[in-house]
């Protein structure tokens, strides 16, 4: 479920606009729904709808954690917050996007990566 010029998902755009209660919200419902899709990789393997929303990637190869990291115009602690709730539902700290970066490398903000360095070792 991804917007075909952007390749975003709903989650890309929750976190976007910085609204952590959308973000549960939609990991609740993908986690609840007990649906399994066939990711978008040379893998045979089903995956929970959680999880696939967890690794979609942006057209630049972010995934939701790279978005998290790297945005702006939010308080440290609501950051850290959403961070925590991404990587409590499965989000891989070890992606790597379209340029090789890792989702801690997606900030220069010292706040941050003060607060996350603990949490995506």
């Amino acid at each position: 479920m991804q917007d075909g010029q952007s390749d975003k998902t709903p989650l890309h755009y929750a976190i976007g606009k910085l609204d952590v209660d959308l973000v549960r919200l939609l990991l609740q419902l993908a986690a609840t729904s007990g649906g399994v899709v066939k990711p978008q990789s040379s893998s045979n393997r089903c995956v929970s709808m959680a999880v696939a929303m967890l690794s979609a990637r942006t057209g630049t190869g972010n995934a939701a954690l790279h978005l998290a990291v790297s945005v702006q115009h939010m308080s440290p602690s609501e950051q850290k917050q959403l961070i925590q709730l991404l990587l409590s539902r499965g989000a891989d700290p070890s992606a790597r996007n379209t340029d090789g970066q890792l989702p801690r490398e997606m900030t220069n903000n010292e706040e941050v990566l003060r607060s996350c360095s603990q949490l995506m070792l």
